[in-house]
């Protein structure tokens, strides 16, 4: 399959996938074809997997979603450390090939370390744990509204007097200043402490992202440029020569 097609599907893919996911609960995919697919898809599946099969991996998947365990921080440094494997074997001896003068790992080094460390307070910190030492302080920090928030409620799981903002964790079996919500892939909620790490972690994340399509780029221009690539030509199904355009170009992009 051509490099231009795995990209377009994988796009595809994902787009369609994240639009199921953010449309769950509309009426259309509920009862509409595509529920109706759904439900039709569900159905062979019981047909052909045992159910105790589906079962168990519907318990292991609630288990790993809904309770803290490392497996997606572990999943988290294996991604990035391979991630990181193909760009140094990929694109940095490119880079140095064609324009050797150039630091090109000083940057990158720098926002792999800077995302680590980010991500670190993130799973470390303490994200405004509300207890029985705590709660005093908390309640003063945010004023009731009596609407969303009233003065006297106690959470009925930690049996503390809930202060403006806060909210129970039902992963972490806790109350949190702030609560915005448990991070999977750092195995701890993001609260009201935390908030201001989470953020920088994810905007550290983006440099790491767009700084390697930058570097990847460059690379791919560069290597076309010595080649001459856009010059040369290409046999067309017909058995004629074309110029080469740069979508036949992209597809050829995945030696």
């Amino acid at each position: 399959m051509d490099f231009l097609n795995i990209v377009v599907l994988y796009v595809l893919g994902f787009t369609i996938c994240l639009l199921l996911y953010l449309c769950a609960d509309s009426n259309f995919l509920k009862s509409g074809p595509i529920g109706k697919l759904r439900k039709l898809s569900w159905k062979l599946l019981r047909h052909i997997v045992p159910w105790n099969w589906i079962e168990a991996s519907l318990t292991q998947a609630h288990i790993l979603l809904n309770s803290r365990n490392q497996v997606f921080r572990v999943l988290f440094g294996t991604m990035m450390v391979l991630g990181h494997i193909e760009f140094i074997l990929d694109i940095v001896p490119m880079l140095y090939r064609f324009v050797p003068d150039e630091n090109h790992v000083v940057i990158p080094i720098f926002l792999v370390f800077l995302n680590f460390y980010f991500y670190h307070k993130c799973c470390m910190e303490d994200p405004g744990i509300i207890n029985a030492k705590t709660v005093d302080r908390y309640k003063n920090v945010y004023p009731y509204d009596g609407r969303m928030f009233k003065s006297g409620v106690t959470c009925v799981t930690c049996h503390l007097e809930k202060p403006a903002r806060s909210k129970h964790c039902s992963i972490c079996d806790r109350c949190v200043h702030r609560f915005d919500h448990h991070c999977i892939w750092t195995n701890n909620d993001v609260g009201g402490l935390n908030h201001g790490s989470f953020v920088l972690f994810l905007l550290s994340h983006i440099a790491i992202m767009v700084n390697g399509v930058r570097m990847a780029s460059r690379s791919l221009y560069l290597y076309t440029q010595h080649y001459k690539l856009m010059q040369t030509s290409v046999m067309a199904p017909d058995g004629s020569m074309q110029s080469i355009t740069l979508t036949v170009l992209f597809q050829g992009a995945g030696f």
